[in-house]
């Protein structure tokens, strides 16, 4: 195989194991070839312009890139911190001629791939810990990760931290190194208490979420899985610091919160970011009969249940409808799922309208918009929120190879807004 078709697909694996994510609607991606007598220089690695993306390999005369269209007009600044980093470590100088391989890069060519995800994995997460302004995150997560893999008296511990990703705080002991050692299994346990570290990893302080609970600063809603909640209110800058929240929990997932806002899972060895903006502006977008003044709180509330039902591993499925599409939609439900039609009336259909009561989804407690989510089928409202199914069967295309949420979220987002929640990601 020649060397530039190995670093093209090297340089796809990059984009499409690590970076793809935040992409958005961004499909396939294109290899474009540039000829070298007509390089191009480029000042960053992703560029987003005329409803296409760019992405290159370097700066300085690519030798080619990656291209897919797209929706948004911006991709979030972690995207090209990721990539800077994970170019550091590639197989291949992308910015000479001839692509000359760096050292290792034939244990790659002889099948040795976990070699190089390794590098890429460890890559990934120094990007993270830089884009968030703190190096001890890195240490933190090297123990949170070690821990994940023992237990201590028979179970896995939990664990959760802020650290000041500036220099106001200042502490004393190393906390992080006290990590090795058994005793610290007993200190914090992933929810309601936590240990503040200073920028160095040193203890400035215990605390108790509940000296946090129920705290909204101006308004500014914390987006984070309802269990993090009061946690969260710690996770944001004041005097004593700028504080970027870590939570290991005892499934073996790590949280990373920042400004009362989720930002990094670690699930099952991989991350993902999570674009809490690009969800709930789409979801605002769609409530349109919603007051302007209410649209972006309404949409945040959803967003925040859509959190709630993705840590619960239940799964769900929601759909806003527009109202042009008001008829296919009704059409589509059923008359044993459809709150809005009185002459079918089943158990299912009773118990649903008495718990809901003739409320908007937003006014409703939201755990128990959690467990309405959580339902198989789809949760559907309208663009003003009201309710009109949960637990909705839709009728899809037969012999689809797909999942049924999968089937009926892409069918429902013929009418509007339709969006999958897994037990991992949010789909839109």
């Amino acid at each position: 195989m020649a060397t530039k078709e190995m670093a093209a697909n090297e340089f796809r694996h990059i984009v499409e194991t690590y970076i793809r994510q935040f992409l958005h609607d961004g499909a396939d991606l294109r290899l474009i070839g540039t000829p070298s007598d007509k390089r191009i220089s480029v000042n960053k690695h992703i560029i987003v312009e005329n409803g296409t993306i760019k992405i290159y390999p370097c700066k300085n005369a690519p030798p080619f890139y990656l291209t897919t269209p797209t929706s948004v007009s911006s991709i979030p600044r972690v995207a090209e911190e990721l990539i800077r980093e994970l170019l550091l470590v590639s197989n291949y100088s992308y910015n000479k001629p001839g692509l000359p391989s760096i050292g290792y890069a034939e244990r790659v060519m002889y099948g040795e791939f976990a070699y190089s995800n390794a590098r890429f994995d460890v890559a990934y997460e120094i990007a993270i810990c830089q884009w968030l302004g703190s190096a001890t995150l890195f240490r933190l997560l090297d123990k949170m990760k070690a821990w994940a893999q023992k237990t201590y008296e028979g179970r896995r511990m939990p664990f959760s931290f802020v650290i000041d990703s500036g220099s106001s705080a200042s502490g004393a002991e190393d906390f992080i190194r006290f990590l090795e050692s058994n005793h610290s299994a007993v200190f914090t346990d992933g929810m309601t208490s936590g240990v503040a570290l200073d920028k160095k990893g040193c203890i400035v302080k215990y605390f108790s979420t509940h000296d946090h609970q129920n705290i909204i600063e101006n308004g500014k809603i914390p987006l984070v899985p309802q269990r993090f909640y009061d946690f969260a209110q710690m996770c944001t800058a004041d005097a004593s610091g700028n504080w970027l929240g870590v939570v290991s929990q005892s499934n073996g997932d790590i949280v990373i919160i920042k400004d009362k806002r989720l930002v990094f899972v670690r699930r099952n060895g991989k991350w993902a970011y999570i674009d809490a903006y690009h969800v709930y502006t789409a979801i605002k977008n769609a409530l349109v009969d919603v007051d302007e003044e209410t649209r972006e709180t309404h949409a945040k509330e959803i967003y925040s249940s859509i959190l709630d039902v993705s840590f619960s591993k239940t799964g769900g499925c929601i759909a806003i409808y527009n109202n042009a599409s008001s008829q296919d939609v009704h059409s589509i439900i059923g008359v044993h799922d459809n709150l809005l039609c009185v002459e079918e009336s089943t158990e299912k259909k009773k118990i649903i309208s008495r718990l809901i009561n003739g409320e908007t989804f937003v006014s409703l407690d939201r755990k128990l918009r959690q467990e309405l989510l959580s339902l198989d089928g789809a949760t559907i409202i309208d663009a003003s929120g009201k309710i009109v199914g949960v637990g909705a069967i839709i009728a899809v295309p037969s012999g689809s190879e797909e999942g049924g949420r999968t089937a009926a979220t892409k069918i429902l987002a013929l009418y509007g807004l339709s969006i999958k929640i897994s037990t991992f990601l949010l789909f839109i």
